[in-house]
C-alpha cells in the first residue's frame, strides 16, 4: 500500500494543477499576512489589528487573546478553501484509479485493488494537510515572531481539519465505484459536507419546519451517524485557543464514520467485477 501511496504522491506532484494549488496557497497566505497589523492603544497595550486595507481597521485585542482568534479565523477560511480545491483533485485521482493504470499494477506486480485505492486516499488526505499547512504556516510564524505567543497548535488543528476532509473523501471514494465519472464523487462529498451544519442545528429546523416526531428521530439518527464536519472545524479552532480538545464526540464519531465507509469501499472494490 505504501508503494502505491508514494506513487500517487509522485503522480499528483507531476500535475500542473498541483503547481496552481501551491501558488494559490502562497497568494492566500500573502493576503492573510497583509491583513494583520500590530500596534498600541492609547494606554500602551500591544494589540493586533485586522483588515489593513479596510475601514474600520478592527482591533482584535491584546496579543495573548488575539493571536488564537486571528489564527483560528484564518485556519477556518483556509480549511474551507482547501476542502473544495483538494476535493476536486482527489476525485480525479480516485476515478482514474478505476479507469487506467491500476490494471498493470495488479497483474504485473500482484498489487491488490484495495491497496491502490487506499494509497490514493491517503495521498489525497496528505495533499489537503500540506496545502493547508503552506497557507497557514507563514501566518502562524509571523504572529509568533511579532508577539511571542506560541502558535504551534496550528499543526494539530490542521490534522483535526484533515480528519473532517477524510470523512467526506471516504464518501467520494465510495461514489467512485459505479464508475460514473468525477461528478458523482464530488457532488456526494459536497452533499455530506453541506448536510453537516443542518444536522448540527436540527433543533432550529424542528421548531420552524418539521413537526413530525418520526422525522425528528430520523434526523437525530442521521446526525449521530454522519460526519460532523462543522463541529470538527470548531474543535480545531478550539484547540488553537485552549491547546486542548474540549469535546471528543465529533472526533471519534467522525473517525468511526470515515473508517467504516473506507472499509466498506475497499471491500466492495475487491468484490467488484470489471
Amino acid at each position: 500500500m505504501w508503494a502505491t501511496y508514494w506513487s500517487a504522491l509522485e503522480e499528483a506532484g507531476q500535475r500542473r494543477l498541483i503547481v496552481v494549488l501551491v501558488g494559490i496557497a502562497l497568494v492566500t497566505t500573502f493576503f492573510f499576512n497583509r491583513a494583520v497589523g500590530f500596534g498600541k492603544t492609547a494606554d500602551g497595550i500591544d494589540v493586533i489589528y485586522v483588515g489593513r486595507d479596510l475601514t474600520p481597521y478592527t482591533n482584535r485585542g491584546p496579543y495573548a487573546l488575539a493571536v488564537p482568534v486571528v489564527l483560528g479565523q484564518e485556519m477556518s477560511l483556509a480549511g474551507t478553501i482547501w476542502f473544495m480545491l483538494t476535493l476536486l483533485t482527489a476525485s480525479v485521482l480516485l476515478v482514474e484509479m478505476l479507469e487506467r493504470g491500476w490494471i498493470e499494477l495488479i497483474f504485473s506486480k500482484g498489487t491488490r485493488r484495495w491497496q491502490i485505492l487506499a494509497g490514493r486516499f491517503l495521498c489525497s488526505a496528505t495533499l489537503f494537510f500540506l496545502l493547508t499547512f503552506v497557507a497557514t504556516a507563514p501566518v502562524a510564524a509571523h504572529l509568533w515572531w511579532k508577539t511571542g505567543v506560541p502558535t504551534w497548535q496550528f499543526v494539530v488543528a490542521g490534522l483535526i481539519q484533515t480528519l473532517g476532509f477524510a470523512s467526506v473523501l471516504s464518501v467520494a471514494a465510495l461514489a467512485t465505484l459505479p464508475q460514473k465519472g468525477v461528478a458523482l464523487p464530488i457532488l456526494s462529498a459536497f452533499g455530506v459536507w453541506s448536510l453537516s451544519p443542518l444536522l448540527m442545528n436540527r433543533e432550529v429546523i424542528y421548531g420552524e419546519y418539521i413537526k413530525s416526531e418520526f422525522l425528528h428521530r430520523v434526523l437525530d439518527w442521521a446526525y449521530y451517524i454522519m460526519p460532523k464536519c462543522t463541529e470538527i472545524d470548531a474543535v480545531a479552532v478550539g484547540f488553537l485557543q485552549n491547546s486542548a480538545i474540549q469535546t471528543s464526540w465529533p472526533v471519534w464519531t467522525t473517525s468511526l464514520f470515515t473508517l467504516s465507509t473506507l472499509v466498506l469501499t475497499l471491500w466492495l472494490l475487491e468484490r467488484k467485477s470489471f
